[in-house]
């Protein structure tokens, strides 16, 4: 597949095909006076072989040529690359063609006689506006690919991550967070957060885990969490704020489980007391 690219210089490529020496060369200069990169080419089998050697980002071609007219060159340069631009000229009277065109793919047309200003101010506004959907095609690709490794991390870690909305209803939890916990994304969808929190551990503390933390920017500190089964964990608990627009949307709570830890200090105590019984 041919793709057309500007130059390593930023240049763009423009290819001119029309069997008008006259027009082609005027054409030609106007282009190169604004910097374009240009190539020429007087029918239509010739705009096939130009295409294929210069790669252009954008294409002006003639709908009358002789050998291969504007409508055939057209569909050779989509169905090789259909990235790249391509715009039509046409004589009076045959707009009903350049319609047909643009059904089968071209990006605009030209009705001659046109002024150089106009064809000049089209062919930037086109290639412009390629270059702007390329960046965005770019920046999508590149969020999604940053989409897929924070996903994958959730997934991976042993931490427990919940989400919310701005009113502490849970949007997310990842394996980890079901695991402690015992239930399901599903199961916790729009439940507020303090669901998972041991009640008598919320009423020491007197706090509002989603007010606190949109507040003061985060909480830290060990909590008890309450699981499916009726049990309990300990739990180290960090919180930060979910913003978008400057506005906070709601918060992220990063838990680790702190039952084996707890387990290890029950049995250095009591190791230590035995020691002092011994004593």
């Amino acid at each position: 597949q041919v793709t057309g690219m500007a130059t390593k210089s930023g240049t763009s490529r423009v290819l001119i095909a029309d069997d008008s020496v006259i027009l082609n060369n005027m054409l030609k200069d106007v282009f190169e006076e604004e910097g374009f990169e240009v190539s020429q080419a007087f029918d239509g089998a010739e705009c096939k072989t130009a295409f294929l050697k210069q790669s252009p980002d954008l294409a002006l071609i003639d709908i009358q040529m002789p050998r291969t007219d504007g409508i055939e060159a057209l569909r050779f340069i989509k169905s090789k690359s259909p990235e790249t631009l391509v715009v039509l000229m046409t004589g009076v009277g045959n707009e009903q063609t350049a319609v047909k065109a643009m059904k089968l793919g071209a990006d605009d047309y030209l009705t001659k006689p046109f002024g150089m200003p106009e064809v000049v101010s089209l062919i930037r506004r086109l290639i412009e506006a390629r270059r702007s959907r390329e960046e965005n095609l770019r920046l999508k690709k590149k969020i999604r690919q940053g989409e897929k490794y924070l996903a994958h991390l959730t997934t991976i870690i042993n931490e427990a991550i919940v989400t919310t909305d701005a009113r502490g209803r849970i949007q997310f939890v990842n394996r980890a967070a079901s695991r402690m916990w015992g239930y399901s994304l599903e199961e916790l969808k729009d439940k507020d957060i303090h669901f998972l929190v041991r009640a008598e551990a919320k009423t020491l503390l007197y706090r509002d885990l989603v007010k606190d933390t949109i507040r003061t920017g985060k909480i830290e500190g060990e909590f008890h969490f309450r699981k499916k089964d009726k049990g309990s964990f300990p739990g180290y608990l960090s919180t930060s704020v979910i913003q978008e627009g400057g506005r906070p949307k709601g918060i992220v709570a990063v838990v680790a489980d702190l039952t084996r830890l707890s387990e290890v200090e029950r049995r250095l105590k009591q190791s230590e007391k035995l020691a002092s019984l011994g004593k």
